[in-house]
């Protein structure tokens, strides 16, 4: 196959899972991949898509961008034709016109309706004015105007994100419940696509299980997970205080705590890399790992992500049911739907270290066959080879 992807500009873990990596398999897989610029003018994009199969992009939105793809695929779309009307394939090549269909692959990480508002993608895709109030006291968290959030522009933002998903050939997504809500938008192809962990890099750090005391909780936190750090605070300072040797390890967002005393808690900043992260995580040597999301409805549209990272690490999880029920059973990780349940859970496996280790090496056998690139890779190459085949 000829893949020409258009290159996202982020560094976040969106563009790693989503775009480079995948990009990254396919070229290993033996495909050409050529990336270019989202700027790129129209004559040398013209160029650069001759005789494509496959056009990618990353998470897309914008009138600009709509356009610029959607005359590209009508062009594709009329040389096509052309050709399929008996033209000489020589001369056709002589004048730069494909001869071979251009397929629109379309990957978004996220839903494109919600958002949370503690999250800065909050920014391009929310669609009203949000307040929090602390203490009696008002903060303004988006106001329409300030700091580039533009409620009419974000508005049709989200217009151009659902004309993608209805222009697309192929739609790929990490989520189960997007899978369905985009299959509402797109009747031709919506695939999982699971976020897949390269072994390269994630390989090799199942933990040594040992029956030790001091047990170390992680739980890995960007802005847009306030909200739910809000919510298992204060459960969580129930089970830290009832066990002296454990301790909370926290990464990313250093959010505040009314209940956790300073000394029951060690906390890191994120790396700059996303590619030194995994090797960061395995150095902070924890042995339990949180994945909990609250009840605001941009969270049921998550991936597995987390509890993916942790079963590569080889740590026993402790897991919000309404998001991870879906990927992981109770034999492979603790799942839980209520605070209480949450206590008694994380408290079950920080005594149980048999029940620790079991559903440790559960959960890091279901992440080996199901969530490494190499597996999610391969799917979505022969996904790719059968829309291109016109399977």
């Amino acid at each position: 196959m000829k893949i020409l992807a258009f290159k996202i500009a982020e560094t976040s873990g969106v563009a790693y899972y989503r775009h480079i990596k995948p990009i990254e398999y396919l070229r290993r897989a033996g495909h050409e991949v050529i990336e270019i610029e989202q700027g790129i003018n129209e004559a040398d994009l013209t160029k650069a898509v001759f005789n494509a199969d496959v056009l990618f992009v990353c998470s897309p939105m914008g009138i600009e961008m709509l356009e610029t793809i959607s005359t590209l695929i009508a062009v594709n779309e009329s040389e096509v034709n052309l050709f399929k009307s008996g033209s000489d394939t020589l001369q056709m090549t002589k004048l730069g016109l494909s001869t071979k269909k251009l397929h629109l692959w379309v990957d978004y990480d996220d839903d494109i309706w919600t958002v949370s508002p503690y999250s800065e993608h909050y920014r391009v895709a929310g669609r009203k004015e949000v307040k929090r109030i602390n203490k009696g006291k008002v903060k303004n968290l988006w106001v329409n105007g300030r700091n580039g959030f533009d409620i009419e522009l974000n508005k049709i933002n989200i217009q151009t994100r659902l004309m993608f998903l209805r222009l697309a050939d192929i739609v790929t997504t990490p989520s189960v419940n997007l899978v369905r809500k985009f299959k509402r938008f797109n009747k031709r192809n919506v695939m999982l696509f699971p976020n897949g962990l390269d072994m390269n890099i994630w390989g090799g750090a199942e933990k040594k299980h040992e029956d030790k005391k001091e047990l170390r909780i992680l739980w890995t936190l960007s802005s847009s997970h306030l909200g739910d750090w809000l919510q298992l605070e204060k459960p969580l300072s129930v089970v830290l205080n009832r066990n002296p040797l454990v301790k909370l390890v926290t990464v990313g967002e250093k959010f505040n705590s009314k209940h956790i005393h300073p000394k029951k808690r060690e906390h890191h900043t994120w790396l700059p890399s996303v590619d030194k992260y995994a090797e960061f995580i395995k150095g902070l040597n924890c042995d339990i790992g949180i994945g909990h999301v609250n009840d605001e409805r941009f969270n049921i549209y998550k991936s597995p992500l987390k509890a993916c990272e942790y079963g590569a690490l080889g740590m026993c999880a402790v897991l919000q049911g309404r998001l991870y029920g879906k990927y992981f059973n109770e034999n492979e990780a603790v799942v839980y739907y209520k605070k209480g349940e949450f206590v008694a859970g994380l408290q079950k496996v920080i005594s149980d270290f048999d029940l620790r280790q079991k559903l440790a090496y559960n959960l890091s056998n279901k992440v080996k066959e199901n969530y490494t690139l190499e597996v999610t890779g391969k799917a979505l190459e022969n996904e790719l080879l059968r829309v291109v085949n016109g399977q």
